[in-house]
């Protein structure tokens, strides 16, 4: 640092380290000390790792070792702190047209959000036993049914067979998962068929053996890595704290880690959060949810790009009524204009699917 003032006063300074991991943290260490642009780093042809390996190929006479060098020297380039880039490295992106994203199997969530896109967390909350696990169904049919993808299902609370039996008889609009009677017949035949559908399309995670977040990441990053899975269910968030001595931290820890497990992968992850019990009317009888609501932590709030509300007045006398449930968009970080906007969603008692209604 003697002579900072005296290397600082040129107009460039080129570096020529190593070719290697610590050449390159040395090159970023070194460039932050000046101001920014003025560090060049040279970068050699794959085979040199460094200036003296050129000195030192006889294969090259003593002209060329020295034309070589100042070429790597003439087309050394801006270094930039790790993180950091400029308008050409995205330059193709920023012109690049927006699309519609991945649609969702209601037309109104679709105006609303213009889809659903990878890199993306979108968190779901609601009452018990108020739909939530059955909103899932819904979309991991859209993304196999609709998108032609393959879907990883990481349900907690239910076993692979019966979310299997349930995805299956929705497609049939039957109810595998219930004895076959008068009032829901279906055959055999019926079930095997989807059952045959099914495979290949939908991977579990077999949850018996272990419920901590450090055996769900891995399992993802498998599913996406070695599955082409691109699509994520995780039921529920909650379930992965119920042990944990601070809920709190626990939450904090696995939403930032959710967060960069979407970017690193190049995926998206759909995940359920139970409720705090609420104040007055309950969340069963269809009070409306607000993002303070979830469950845990203010993380969730804060790493989410999309979040919803399910609510549903269970003990309505009227039927309709009962089974008819607000989808209310809580979170949009994509545009923000969706915030607060709801689709109504009916439940079919005798086919088992939600279809959207004015």
């Amino acid at each position: 640092m003697n002579n900072y003032e005296w290397v600082n006063s040129f107009e460039n300074i080129f570096l020529s380290f190593d070719m290697d991991e610590p050449g390159n943290h040395g090159s970023i260490s070194v460039s932050n000390l000046f101001p920014p642009g003025k560090v060049k780093r040279v970068s050699l042809p794959d085979k040199y790792k460094d200036a003296n390996d050129i000195l030192n190929d006889l294969k090259l006479s003593s002209g060329d070792r020295g034309r070589l060098f100042l070429n790597c020297l003439y087309n050394a380039k801006d270094i930039r702190s790790e993180g950091i880039i400029g308008i050409d490295e995205i330059y193709s992106d920023i012109i690049a047209l927006p699309e519609q994203g991945l649609t969702f199997p209601w037309k109104g969530l679709n105006e609303y959000t213009y889809g659903y896109r990878r890199k993306e967390i979108h968190g779901v909350g609601g009452s018990q036993a108020g739909g939530k696990s059955f909103m899932f169904k819904e979309l991991i049919l859209n993304v196999i049914d609709n998108h032609n993808n393959p879907a990883g299902v990481i349900f907690l609370e239910e076993e692979p067979k019966l979310t299997a039996k349930m995805l299956g008889g929705m497609r049939a609009n039957k109810h595998f998962h219930i004895p076959p009677s008068e009032k829901y017949p279906w055959e055999l035949t019926e079930l095997i068929e989807q059952a045959e559908y099914l495979k290949g399309k939908i991977s579990f995670f077999n949850h018996w053996g272990g419920k901590d977040w450090k055996s769900i990441k891995e399992k993802i990053r498998f599913m996406v890595n070695a599955l082409g899975i691109k699509d994520v269910f995780l039921d529920h968030l909650t379930a992965l704290v119920a042990k944990e001595a601070n809920e709190y931290t626990a939450i904090n820890t696995i939403m930032e880690d959710m967060a960069s497990l979407v970017q690193e992968l190049d995926c998206t992850i759909f995940f359920i959060s139970h409720l705090r019990k609420n104040v007055g009317t309950s969340f069963s009888e269809g009070c409306v949810i607000t993002t303070d609501d979830f469950r845990g932590s203010g993380a969730i709030a804060f790493w989410s790009n999309f979040m919803y509300g399910i609510e549903r007045n269970q003990q309505a006398e009227d039927k309709i009524e009962r089974n008819t449930t607000t989808l209310r968009i809580l979170k949009d970080r994509y545009t923000g204009q969706a915030t607060g906007e709801t689709v109504k969603l009916l439940y079919d008692t005798s086919t088992g699917r939600w279809s959207e209604v004015d």
